[in-house]
């Protein structure tokens, strides 16, 4: 596994593998916590559901306690005339029922039924009964009296409300028996919860019917002592649905002689009070009628109502979970390892790759050296070189040894960079000192090369005070002046012009040639250590692609900085910036 593509297809198909595990175990981990949410949100929406039903439970209690207790005779004709239906009535003629005067806002009409199918109502009469019993009617509310009264009739007349009417005795209330642990244990954890959720429902439901059964059988047993006699006999108020109207009824015998007594509900105004009383806990509910026997987990127990709550109410978002962070956290992790490996991937290839065209071009650098430095001293050394052109041969040994010298130094001086080795040493000189410095050895090199050397400096730029090293401005200058010497000899009239000026608290030390400058594509890669292979190597100038790269970090670790700008008209320029010393 050599090579690059091999390196990142493996790579890849680890990411690729690790992304797929970690994404199942993301959406089983995920289904758990939905399905932990929504088991504690469920169970919050049943304790909710209990505390409501207990509340509207108390709450209507009290509406049918009353109607319980209210005694047989308020129902009987009222303020009929002598003869009637009714007419038996114990009591005088002129004496208006306490219905009639008063009734309570949570009832539309008290009634009485009678076996011959007769509907008589204490709050109905007519006008002249109203005036002689100085009764507070108005003409509009008799009205409205007498149209329930008709309504109620129909209805009573359509539905056979004996038939629904509660039995003399009240039925006795059988306990529920809990679901036995052993058989919840058995099934799985859905199925386990949910038979405990609808266990603790009907137990609830068992409590609350108990509670409302033995108010009824309280009543039921002091109205029939009130009665004292055989001949009279009283059941407790049953609530009934007739159609869309919900009743209160009993049955009520005298004398041998049965009737239905009751009042048809404002079940518009008592729901709107029960639904006020658990505003707070399920605020989107609502109340409607139970036609028909089921759970007890929703059903009031004082009226046949089923407490109703939309399904979007047992799932709230309560923001991130703790499951849900260390997912993210997880995911945060996953990504940033796999940044981080790409990246060090990535590194590694590109420092090998480095290391793989340095080992080529440097041997391509060194062959040429060494096979002149072997051909001509074995040329030497056999006395096959005439005496007038030895010193040719030893000038040209001397100028392969001074490459492999610049060469050898170059990569010394960039591995100490890479060492992490100390900063450099830093002495305050001029830019003039500078230039004296190493103005012989850049003419040397550019006469090597038969190019014209020459150094435009003014007074004010030599006399600029820098701080600097001066040993890596010169190898700085050396390897910009030896590159413009590798790219410009070519040329029939070449030049080189090493440039100073200080301006802006910088002096700026420019290197220009007249050269054919540096395409456009390779200048991505200027200041890259290595960036020749050895093919590259062998089809441009000599060098390893090494001093541009030193020479920019000697430049920044002296606190400067080193730029490539195209030169004016042809060529390439190359400028150092060094801070002054003030």
């Amino acid at each position: 596994m050599n090579r690059p593509w091999q390196i990142w297809l493996t790579l890849a198909g680890c990411f690729a593998v690790a992304l797929c595990a970690l994404g199942y175990l993301t959406n089983k981990a995920l289904e758990l916590d939905r399905a932990e949410l929504a088991a504690r949100q469920q169970a919050a929406l049943e304790e909710n559901v209990r505390l409501a039903l207990w509340r509207m439970d108390t709450a209507a209690s009290a509406i049918v306690a009353q109607e319980s207790a209210r005694p047989w005779s308020d129902y009987l004709a009222s303020l009929a005339p002598p003869g009637a239906a009714g007419g038996n009535a114990p009591r005088s003629a002129t004496v208006a029922s306490p219905l009639l005067i008063n009734p309570p806002p949570e009832v539309l009409l008290h009634f009485e039924l009678l076996r011959s199918g007769t509907v008589t109502s204490p709050q109905v009469a007519d006008e002249q009964s109203i005036r002689r019993v100085g009764a507070p009617v108005s003409e509009q509310e008799l009205a409205e009296r007498n149209k329930k009264l008709a309504n109620l009739t129909t209805a009573v007349t359509q539905a056979n409300l004996w038939e629904m009417a509660p039995n003399p005795a009240p039925a006795p209330v059988v306990p529920l028996v809990p679901t036995e642990q052993g058989q919840v244990a058995a099934a799985d954890a859905p199925a386990q919860q949910e038979l405990q959720q609808r266990a603790r429902g009907d137990n609830e439901f068992q409590a609350r019917s108990q509670i409302v059964q033995n108010n009824s059988i309280t009543n039921f047993e002091r109205m029939n002592a009130r009665l004292g006699g055989a001949d009279t006999q009283l059941t407790p108020m049953a609530p009934i649905w007739l159609g869309d109207r919900l009743l209160l009824v009993r049955r009520f015998t005298v004398r041998g002689q049965e009737r239905l007594q009751g009042c048809w509900l404002n079940w518009t105004l008592i729901r709107g009070q029960l639904l006020e009383q658990i505003r707070d806990l399920l605020p989107t509910a609502d109340l409607g009628p139970a036609l028909k026997s089921g759970e007890g987990s929703r059903l009031l127990a004082t009226l046949p109502v089923e407490l109703k709550i939309p399904a979007t109410a047992t799932l709230q978002p309560i923001g991130w979970t703790p499951t849900q962070l260390a997912l993210l956290a997880a995911w945060i992790a996953m990504v940033t390892v796999s940044v981080a490996l790409v990246l060090l991937m990535r590194g590694i290839l590109a420092l090998s790759e480095r290391r793989a065209a340095f080992v080529s071009a440097v041997t391509h650098e060194l062959r040429t050296p060494l096979t002149t430095f072997r051909m001509y001293t074995e040329m030497l050394l056999g006395g096959m070189v005439p005496q007038a052109s030895r010193d040719k041969y030893l000038e040209t040994l001397h100028t392969e040894a001074d490459r492999l010298t610049h060469l050898v130094e170059n990569v010394l001086a960039y591995a100490r960079l890479e060492g992490g080795r100390g900063p450099l040493a830093l002495e305050q000189v001029s830019v003039g000192q500078l230039l004296d410095a190493a103005q012989q050895r850049l003419t040397e090199r550019a006469t090597q090369a038969n190019l014209q050397f020459n150094v435009e400096a003014d007074s004010a730029a030599r006399g600029a005070e820098v701080r600097t090293n001066p040993l890596a401005v010169e190898q700085i200058l050396f390897n910009l002046v030896d590159n413009a010497c590798k790219y410009a000899r070519t040329e029939a009239s070449g030049e080189i012009r090493l440039a100073a000026n200080a301006t802006n608290g910088h002096a700026r030390l420019s290197v220009s040639d007249s050269g054919p400058g540096i395409p456009a594509l390779q200048l991505g890669r200027l200041f890259q250590p290595f960036h020749k292979s050895a093919h590259e190597a062998a089809d441009t100038a000599a060098g390893v692609g090494l001093g541009l790269a030193l020479s920019r970090r000697l430049a920044r670790q002296m606190g400067g900085d080193l730029h490539y700008r195209p030169a004016d008209g042809s060529g390439a320029c190359f400028e150092l910036t060094l801070p002054t010393a003030s």
